[in-house]
C-alpha cells in the first residue's frame, strides 16, 4: 500500500484516540479490526489534506462521510436491493435510524478507506452523495 502520513482520530466507548504518522495499511485494519464493536468513529486525514474521511461503526455496519472544500458527501452503496429501509445505527453515544443505502459493511468501508488514501477508484462498490 502506499506509504502517506496519516492521521486518524478514534472515538470509542467516550474515550479519543489520536493516532498521528500511520502507514494506509494500520489505518484499512483498524477499520477492519472495528468489526462487532459498538459506536466506534474515526476521523481520518492525510498529508494534511483540508478533506477529512469519516467512518463511524456500530456492529457490521458503517457509515462513510466526507467533508472537504467541495462540501459534505455520504457514501451510497451500489447495492440498492440489498439496501433498501432504514436501520437503527448508534453513532456518537445516539442512537438513530439511518436510511440503509447509507450504510455498508466493514470490508466495503475498509476498502473505500484504502480507496480514498491512494487515490484509487472504488467506484464499483457506491458513490459520494453530497449533503
Amino acid at each position: 500500500m502506499t506509504q502517506r502520513a496519516v492521521a486518524v482520530q478514534v472515538e470509542r466507548g467516550g474515550r479519543t484516540e489520536l493516532m498521528e504518522g500511520v502507514s494506509v495499511e494500520a489505518v484499512v485494519n483498524a477499520v477492519r479490526d472495528a468489526f462487532g464493536q459498538r459506536d466506534v468513529t474515526f476521523a481520518i486525514t492525510a498529508d494534511s489534506a483540508d478533506d477529512r474521511l469519516l467512518v463511524a461503526v456500530d456492529g457490521s455496519d458503517a457509515f462513510l462521510g466526507l467533508e472537504g472544500a467541495d462540501g459534505v458527501f455520504q457514501f451510497v452503496v451500489t447495492d440498492f436491493a440489498v439496501h433498501q429501509g432504514s436501520r437503527a445505527f448508534v453513532i456518537g453515544g445516539q442512537e438513530s435510524d439511518i436510511e440503509a443505502r447509507y450504510l455498508s459493511d466493514i470490508q466495503t468501508a475498509a476498502t473505500v478507506v484504502e480507496g480514498w488514501l491512494t487515490g484509487i477508484e472504488v467506484t464499483t462498490l457506491g458513490f459520494w452523495e453530497p449533503q
